[in-house]
């Protein structure tokens, strides 16, 4: 037996430290095949890994600097991240829980993003996802880069199919990209708006119109500056340009017919200001244009008419101001009208009346013509009224109806009755009736009433009745103009034949 020398110990321990190293890198080898994910290429540096629990994102690791804490846009739920894909990869499952379990399935992409696949492992509420691509690139980079160009041919899309008319062009006026609508423009119109572009303008959205020569259509363009050109977009407003020229004439018509009122305007927005008014309410109110114009509250608007006796002088001015927020409130919930008896004689009459949007509009129309003559009328009225109650005679008056206008007191006292506080009207043969109440009752009242329902004009038909008593009177029916008739019974002297005054009867 040799001896065991210290060269022998050295020899052993290097054999032994070979040894081991082969089997670590052994080792590392088959864990490595072992762990490696199944794929069709052998660079997996470009794949992409998420890990879900329950649809839930729980890891990632995507080929770039970015942590569970701050995800892409879209991948933090699985049925956000399915709406992304399932366009690209399709048949993917609403749920994760619908993937078989511990076997992987597959999804191969279509269209522009052929060649990419997607790999999902569930093992119980877990769930691998690995994006697989055969670029340089990583799978996820390549993925954003498809659907961000999928996403942008939408627009481009939009854009040209658009109703109105867009057009890119340089500085230069030279356009580079319009749409199916800016295509359809009259070239006329087109040409003004590419002709408008200043060299390096960089001002801010200008918009102008534009308009058809030899037509009466009418265009809107804005132009917006970009990056070495501009943004055209025009759109037609022939229809707009109409109604603004409509409104403009119907406010001028307004305007010209409100300068010509003799009726004074008022009109107060919602906030109580004065917002409109005609020269007419200057002459009525005695108001300076300044104030007016300087748009007073409706309140300081009648503090004025107060200060110049435009208005009745109230007792109490608090409740002159709560009669004018009565007034104001009246007219705004619907119509008031009142008329003012003003010291100078004049009479007004204020009219309100309410508006859109809580506006307020006030009238003042001086009627003091108008009341002097009613005046004059009443008085005319009582006067003649006076003078046929002076009359012996009972005088009726009939319409064109046979309904009874009026009558005298003596034929009221005579008859017993009062045609004005008669809710029914009284017509020819009611007051024949009444006449048999009294003393000529038993006479032939036939003819009378015979002649009181002709329609004959110029009638004038005469009879003297007898009553009971000896009673004897002249009865007497005359047309007058518009249908109307009148009947007289004068009372007769039974043995002279003369008529018995009213003292005397």
């Amino acid at each position: 037996m040799h001896a065991i020398t210290p060269i022998h110990v050295l020899a052993l321990m290097g054999a032994a430290a070979v040894t081991a190293l082969f089997v670590v890198w052994l080792s590392g080898l088959l864990l490595s095949r072992r762990t490696r994910p199944s794929a069709d290429s052998s660079d997996q540096g470009t794949d992409a890994y998420f890990l879900f629990h329950d649809d839930q994102l729980a890891d990632l690791d995507i080929g770039t600097p970015t942590s569970i804490a701050d995800p892409p846009e879209g991948v933090t739920q699985w049925k956000k991240m399915r709406e992304t894909l399932h366009a690209i990869f399709p048949g993917l499952p609403d749920s994760l829980a619908k993937l078989p379990d511990d076997t992987a399935a597959r999804f191969h992409a279509q269209g522009a993003a052929r060649g990419m696949i997607l790999t999902a492992t569930r093992r119980g509420p877990n769930t691998r996802i690995q994006l697989h691509s055969e670029d340089i690139i990583t799978a996820w980079q390549r993925l954003t880069a498809i659907t961000e160009s999928q996403g942008q041919t939408g627009q481009l899309g939009a854009l040209r199919d658009a109703p109105n008319a867009i057009c890119t062009a340089d500085n230069t006026g030279r356009a580079i990209w319009q749409n199916t609508a800016w295509k359809a423009l009259p070239h006329s119109v087109a040409q003004q708006a590419l002709e408008g572009i200043a060299p390096d303008e960089l001002s801010d959205t200008k918009v102008q119109r534009l308009k058809e020569p030899g037509s009466h259509r009418c265009f809107e363009l804005h132009s917006t500056p970009q990056p070495g050109g501009q943004s055209l977009y025009i759109t037609e407003v022939t229809g707009l340009v109409r109604a603004e020229n409509a409104q403009r004439k119907f406010v001028q018509t307004l305007t010209k017919t409100f300068a010509n009122l003799t009726t004074g305007l008022a009109v107060f927005d919602r906030n109580q200001e004065l917002a409109l008014f005609n020269p007419a309410l200057l002459e009525l109110t005695s108001l300076p244009a300044p104030f007016l114009t300087a748009r007073p509250h409706v309140m300081s608007f009648f503090d004025g008419l107060r200060d110049r006796q435009v208005m009745p002088e109230p007792r109490s001015y608090a409740k002159w101001r709560a009669h004018i927020l009565e007034m104001i409130k009246s007219a705004s919930d619907g119509l008031y009208q009142e008329n003012w008896s003003l010291p100078s004689g004049l009479t007004y009459r204020i009219t309100g009346r309410p508006h859109p949007d809580g506006a307020v509009a006030f009238l003042i129309e001086d009627i003091t013509d108008e009341m002097s003559i009613k005046r004059r009328f009443r008085a005319q009225l009582d006067l003649r009224q006076l003078v046929m109650d002076e009359m012996d005679d009972a005088i009726t008056v009939f319409d064109s109806r046979n309904l009874l206008m009026f009558c005298n007191q003596r034929c009221a006292d005579l008859l017993g009755i009062d045609p004005d506080s008669s809710f029914a009207d009284l017509s020819t043969a009611d007051i024949v009736k009444a006449y048999a109440d009294t003393p000529l009752g038993q006479a032939d009242w036939a003819e009378i009433a015979e002649a009181l329902a002709s329609d004959k004009a110029g009638l004038d038909h005469k009879r003297v009745l007898r009553g009971r008593s000896g009673q004897v009177a002249e009865c007497r029916v005359r047309s007058l103009s518009g249908g109307v008739k009148m009947l007289s019974v004068k009372p007769l002297n039974p043995v002279t034949g003369r008529p018995i005054t009213a003292e005397h009867a």
